[in-house]
């Protein structure tokens, strides 16, 4: 495991607008989104290849370690008339 693994981290991102289009009609758009980084991987090292089965290391066995290097991200654009 590597000593130095920082905290995940996340940044909400949220930008609308909206509008009145008549005095019985409004519109609005709206851009919802998250975006995480440095989450928490567990990496095989030593992975068969897909083709032959056989590791890179025969002699190094089935081992992991953790990095920070998992993204993720949700984004969602909403429209609204009424």
């Amino acid at each position: 495991m590597n000593p130095k693994i920082q905290n995940p981290l996340h940044v909400p991102l949220h930008l609308g607008v909206q509008r009145e289009l008549a005095s019985d009609l409004a519109l609005e758009t709206s851009f919802v989104g998250v975006s995480g980084r440095k989450f928490l991987l567990n990496r095989v090292p030593n992975e068969p290849d897909r083709v032959t089965g056989i590791r890179p290391n025969p002699k190094f066995l089935t081992n992991f370690y953790l990095d920070e290097s998992q993204t993720s991200s949700y984004f969602l654009l909403a429209n609204l008339a009424s």
